[in-house]
């Protein structure tokens, strides 16, 4: 080696020595050391390490898939990027290993004549970045759990304004089961029909109870693909059986479309949005409600108009904040719950239009949520 690639060398010795990140330098097949700067002896924990196998001078190695990867790189020639492979590494002093986790490269090295000769590897501890992610989606499950318990203050609230629409229903459908069941000229199917809905509206008043609870657990709520038309009529249903003003209701939504999500907290975004449309309007003006919903990109649209009197202008700014309702009966949680529940589906909800020829209010929910979902992996 002519005397300026020796002095070459030195200099980049230095550098390396002085490196932040580890670096470490192997020739032959079986993975001699020939260069290990501080940063990467202090990771592994040693300084002899020059002169000595890999598998030799890190024995606890074995086993973890490290020792595969260089014999791979070597004879591929083909570089390696890990990014933050968990490791266990012993430490002087201590009995067992400790995990660490390390961000690297395995790159060949090739002499001369293009044979590949040894490894050049290159990288980083990455442990306190894993530590600090994984300490801060703790910190963050802490304040989600925080805030679902902290909510049980307006839960009480939140169950009397959505058990209000099934209890109604059932109260009416048994009045009037009631009725037929007491009358000469008893219709069976009306009766079975009555029987039927009260038994949905207990179904769904169940659901509600269960959702409340959920919501104040670790974890997320149970979630599968539904049919949007299905659960528009089933939300329609419950509005009309707990008295609606509404003229006529309207269901011109495609049977082809489908939501992922909550069943149960998108019907009670459905059952909201209708009622509240069907209270827009102002007699004797009839009002026409129309439901429709269609896909745009990636996301599937939801609009409940109504022909009502509209909505004035300091009152459409607070539509989706908790606040005092002016409605009798009302407890202003409506619309809240709402955004709430679409908040948590990756969603939204907002007014498009209102005027004196009525209100337009709309939600969207991503399509593809469910194939995001479950092609998710750690």
């Amino acid at each position: 080696m002519s005397r300026q690639k020796q002095v070459m060398g030195r200099i980049f010795e230095q550098i390396y020595d002085q490196a932040p990140g580890i670096i470490a330098v192997t020739t032959g097949s079986d993975h001699v050391f020939t260069y290990a700067n501080e940063s990467y002896k202090k990771l592994i924990g040693r300084e002899d390490v020059v002169g000595r196998r890999v598998c030799d001078a890190i024995p606890e190695l074995e086993g973890q898939g490290v020792l595969d990867l260089l014999d791979r790189v070597f004879s591929s020639g083909e570089p390696f990027v890990g990014t933050r492979m968990p490791l266990d590494l012993k430490v002087p002093g201590g009995s067992n290993p400790v995990r660490r986790y390390v961000s690297f490269i395995y790159q060949p090295v090739r002499d001369e004549s293009g044979d590949i000769s040894g490894l050049f590897c290159e990288g980083y501890d990455a442990t306190n970045e894993v530590m600090a992610t994984e300490r801060l989606l703790a910190i963050q499950e802490e304040f989600s759990h925080a805030a679902r318990v902290n909510a049980m203050g307006m839960m009480a609230a939140t169950l009397a304004h959505e058990l209000n629409q099934p209890l109604t229903a059932i109260s009416a459908f048994a009045s009037a089961g009631f009725r037929l069941v007491n009358s000469s000229d008893s219709d069976t199917g009306q009766l079975k029909t009555a029987l039927k809905a009260i038994e949905e509206a207990a179904q769904r008043a169940g659901s509600i109870i269960r959702i409340m609870r959920e919501l104040t657990r670790r974890g997320g709520i149970t979630r599968a693909e539904f049919d949007v038309k299905s659960v528009i009529g089933e939300g329609v249903r419950l509005v009309r059986a707990g008295g609606c003003s509404a003229t006529e209701i309207i269901d011109q939504v495609s049977p082809e479309l489908s939501i992922y999500g909550n069943r149960t907290q998108i019907l009670q975004v459905l059952v909201n949005l209708i009622r509240n449309a069907c209270d827009a309007g102002s007699p004797p003006r009839p009002n026409r409600v129309s439901i429709s919903a269609w896909r745009d990109g990636t996301n599937i649209i939801v609009s409940v108009q109504d022909s009502g009197c509209g909505l004035a202008a300091d009152t459409a700014s607070q539509l989706f904040t908790w606040t005092e309702s002016d409605k009798l009966g009302g407890t202003g949680l409506g619309l809240a719950i709402c955004r709430t529940i679409l908040d948590g589906h990756d969603g939204r909800i907002w007014l498009e239009n209102s005027g004196s020829d009525g209100s337009d209010f709309r939600f969207s929910i991503p399509v593809k949520q469910a194939a995001q979902e479950n092609s998710i992996g750690h």
